[in-house]
């Protein structure tokens, strides 16, 4: 059940349009109200958008008091949102827990503004919910709008409890594949946004045993609150009042208007929403209890598809449940370094185990009358390599430079270049080397002259060169000629790799976060062009 409808009635009152110095100093007026408005408030049209029409008449360039009462369960805690033209504060019970807008700064929208009541201050019974809600200051044109929505809910159900090791994370894209007759690929991205599943495993005992299952129990179709216990920063102390905390804003999915979770153990947390994302600081306009050693959380919302699986032994019990987000994002990330128009990088990859396995793959058509002759057809125009590509990233920087990666990749949709990270060719230069490479043979211009793209790791960073020309000098010398200039000496050479067009095998990617920072990858890479 809604606690606060958009067309609630509230009382309400106009006052000078004046930006409060300090807000906490306000006092809710005790006197002057006037009963009976309907929600929302405003002059002119209402927002674009969707936005509730006006109701009740508040004339521009003046400040109103709007004020209710709201009888809260006391067992889930109260959020208020709405959408505001100019600035809005808001009071429970005369203390004020937040504001959207604190400065008042002019505003060309009309945005959508989320306020999340300290769960210690909405107990059982009736309370009062009061807002301030301005025009931007100076702002005498009688023909400019003001507006004012609200409406309060629940929050939506959220575990407490802090998962074990490992968290394992899906990400999931959707492209269409079409493949030629002769081996090359039209790709189109059918999903802009990457399906994102968190699976967590709870374990809990004593009381906490009880008290998840009945979460589990009675909301396991509800819409819940997921804290993103990968991207926790641990802060430490935090007083009680108006706070803004030192975190990594840059590394995490934490969004202006959107929830965080404070949170020391499963009895002493607090749904938060942020205010303002700094580079090192992120800004919250509510009270809080006081923390003495807090951890800091993105939230998201999702829902659980699945069953909650519950294995205990009498005295020790364990939650795994599988969440699908409903607000991840389309997390934009600009292109990297490029090689012929197309992103190319150089990270190596990590060996699974002791090791790391190749599938050279092509496509032999075989046609057969069971007459006797068989027929055999290769349409492809090369081979397809397929190799395990593993990454392990340390640290929130690490692993968010990963998550852009995967983004920037999109599953099977944005193709990128790799180096193979083998000795391919041995070369033979003893000077300089400019657009003249001379190698072993090793059978290249028999076999794999369709190869033509390599690069060259020197003791100063990479260096993607294409091949023009192939000739033969003598029988142990090939010469290459290339498109630039190595300007290279031989003895600054590491390696030189066959460098290939490259893919995501799947649209499915999952990441396992097995604790200390940790976070680890294993995706199947396609080479779809030498």
């Amino acid at each position: 059940m809604t606690v606060i409808g958009v067309n609630a009635i509230w009382e309400y009152q106009e006052v000078t349009n004046e930006t409060p110095a300090d807000p906490g100093a306000l006092t809710v007026p005790a006197a002057g109200w006037t009963a009976g408005g309907v929600a929302p408030f405003g002059t002119g049209d209402p927002p674009a958008g969707g936005a509730a029409a006006i109701e009740t008449a508040w004339t521009p360039a003046t400040a109103l008091w709007i004020r209710r009462n709201v009888v809260l369960n006391g067992l889930e805690q109260l959020v208020l949102r709405g959408r505001v033209e100019n600035a809005c504060y808001v009071f429970f019970d005369g203390s004020y827990v937040g504001a959207y807008n604190p400065s008042n700064a002019q505003l060309v929208s009309t945005p959508e503004w989320v306020i999340a009541i300290p769960g210690s201050l909405g107990t059982a019974g009736t309370h009062e919910v009061a807002l301030l809600c301005t025009d931007e200051e100076g702002a005498e044109n009688p023909g400019s709008n003001v507006y004012i929505s609200v409406e309060g809910d629940y929050a939506p159900a959220l575990i407490p409890f802090q998962p074990r090791a490992p968290v394992q994370e899906t990400l999931s894209w959707l492209t269409d594949v079409q493949t030629a007759k002769d081996g090359s690929e039209t790709r189109s991205q059918r999903r802009i946004k990457a399906r994102q599943m968190l699976k967590f495993i709870y374990p809990v005992q004593g009381d906490d045993m009880r008290r998840a299952f009945n979460m589990a129990y009675g909301r396991k179709s509800s819409q819940w609150s997921i804290p993103v216990w990968t991207q926790a920063q641990h802060i430490g102390a935090v007083a009680s009042g108006l706070f803004t905390i030192t975190a990594e804003p840059d590394y995490s999915d934490f969004r202006e208007g959107e929830y965080a979770l404070l949170w020391q153990s499963p009895t002493q947390h607090q749904l938060l929403v942020v205010a303002d994302l700094g580079g090192s600081s992120i800004t919250f306009y509510n009270l809080t209890d006081e923390y003495t050693d807090a951890w800091i959380m993105p939230v998201r919302q999702g829902f659980l598809p699945g069953n909650v699986n519950k294995r205990l032994t009498g005295y020790r019990a364990e939650h795994e449940m599988t969440f699908q987000v409903e607000d991840n994002i389309a997390l934009s990330v600009s292109a990297p370094t490029q090689f012929l128009s197309e992103d190319i990088y150089y990270d190596e990859t990590l060996m699974s185990g002791n090791d790391t396995t190749d599938d050279i793959i092509g496509q032999l058509d075989l046609q057969d009358e069971e007459l006797g002759i068989v027929a055999y057809y290769a349409p492809w125009l090369h081979s397809k390599v397929a190799r395990s590509h593993r990454q392990i990233a340390e640290g929130p920087a690490e692993a968010w430079a990963l998550r852009q990666w995967l983004y920037r990749r999109a599953g099977r949709y944005r193709g990128f270049w790799q180096p193979s990270f083998e000795a391919d060719l041995h070369w033979l230069n003893t000077s300089t080397i400019t657009t003249t490479l001379d190698v072993k043979p090793d059978d290249y211009q028999a076999y794999a002259t369709d190869r033509t793209h390599i690069a060259v790791e020197t003791t100063s960073g990479w260096l993607p060169r294409t091949i023009t020309n192939v000739e033969a000098i003598s029988d142990t010398v090939l010469r290459l000629t290339l498109d630039t200039s190595l300007a290279t000496d031989p003895a600054d050479i590491k390696r030189i790799c066959w460098l290939g067009f490259k893919r995501l095998n799947t649209d499915n990617v999952e990441l396992s976060w097995p604790g200390a920072g940790l976070c680890e990858m294993e995706v199947r890479l396609l080479e779809i062009d030498p």
